[in-house]
Order: C-alpha cells, then sequence, then structure tokens
C-alpha cells in the first residue's frame, strides 16, 4: 500500500514539475524533450526513456530502502522493549502469587532479597508503569496489573479473604498479557 503511494507521489510530482516547466519556458522543455526522446532520425530514443525509467526506479529505492530501515529499528526496539517488559510482567506475578503463598500458611518470613516481596512488588509495579504509557491500546496488559497493585495497597480489606479472587485476576493477567505479547509481536514483524 505504501510503495504505491510512493509510486503516485513520485509521479505527481514529476507530472507537477512538468507543468511548471512548461509554463515557464516551454521552448526549453521541448529541447529537452527532443534531446530525450528523438534521434537524429526522428526515431524514439530508448536510451533516454531507459535513463529516465532509471533514475525513477533509483529514487524509488532509495525511498524504499529508508522506510525499510525505520520499519526494522521500529521492529528491533519494539522487541527489546517487549523482552524487558514481558520479564517485569513475569516477575510481578510470580512475587505476587509468591506473596499469596506466605499470607495463605501463614508465614512471618519475607522471602528473598533483604528490600522483602511487598518492595519488589511495588518496584515492579512502578517499572511496568514506566515502560508501557497508560492508554488504551496498553489497557489490556494495564488493568489487571493495576486491580492486582490496588489489592495490595488497599489496607482497608483482608488480603487473605480475596485470595479466590485475586487468583482469578492473576490467571486473566497471564492470558491478557499473552494475547497482548503477541499482538505486539504482530506490530513487531510489521515494522510498526
Amino acid at each position: 500500500m505504501k510503495r504505491k503511494t510512493l509510486l503516485w507521489t513520485t509521479l505527481v510530482i514529476l507530472v507537477i514539475v512538468i507543468i511548471f516547466w512548461w509554463m515557464i519556458n516551454l521552448n526549453s522543455l521541448l529541447y529537452v524533450g527532443i534531446f530525450l526522446f528523438v534521434t537524429d532520425k526522428n526515431k524514439m530514443n530508448w536510451i533516454g526513456l531507459t535513463g529516465i525509467i532509471a533514475i525513477a526506479g533509483l529514487i524509488y529505492n532509495f525511498y524504499d530502502g529508508r522506510r525499510r530501515f525505520r520499519g526494522d529499528i521500529r521492529s528491533k526496539s519494539r522487541i527489546d522493549w517487549m523482552k524487558t517488559v514481558r520479564i517485569l510482567v513475569a516477575e510481578f506475578l510470580s512475587d505476587y502469587s509468591l506473596l499469596l503463598y506466605i499470607v495463605n500458611n501463614n508465614i512471618d518470613i519475607l522471602i528473598g532479597d533483604d528490600k522483602g516481596i511487598v518492595t519488589r512488588l511495588k518496584k515492579n509495579y512502578y517499572e511496568i508503569l514506566l515502560y508501557v504509557p497508560d492508554n488504551d491500546s496498553n489497557a489490556l496488559l494495564l488493568n489487571n496489573i493495576k486491580k492486582l497493585y490496588s489489592y495490595l495497597t488497599n489496607g482497608d480489606t483482608d488480603f487473605q479473604e480475596q485470595k479466590s479472587e485475586i487468583d482469578k485476576v492473576i490467571k486473566t493477567t497471564v492470558e491478557d498479557a499473552s494475547q497482548y505479547f503477541k499482538d505486539e509481536w504482530e506490530k513487531a514483524k510489521k515494522g510498526n
């Protein structure tokens, strides 16, 4: 689709240049036209036509190459971004499941580094928000993560009483995140 647009744009620009040239100096336009397309024996000069087609092809290849280059850069950036966000989401969900296990089994210790599991959850949550803009196109990924975080930070409800609901939200988050990253992968393959 973009190639057709570029081809038509180039053709329109060429026609505009020729019309403008014709309006300013018709004699020079005729001279150049005769020089390029007519031989001394009033026959078609194929070398001139071939030259113009070659120049048009070079211009087209230049613009098309730039478009593909930009698409490749976008794809690579999107893939790198997806790798980072996927790890953050997995860590967030894993730590959340671990926190549920600790609460359900009345374990009083925090497993992991000395910062504690809740601190890691908050850190991962904020990193996810920093990496993923809060807009409609990212709602599939962010809505459930925000809901899980609200359970964690909402002090007036009992975390243990909401265990089954939280388990459902975690499962839904995994499914939605899988679909989200699949969609992002398709965008990356297209270079968007």
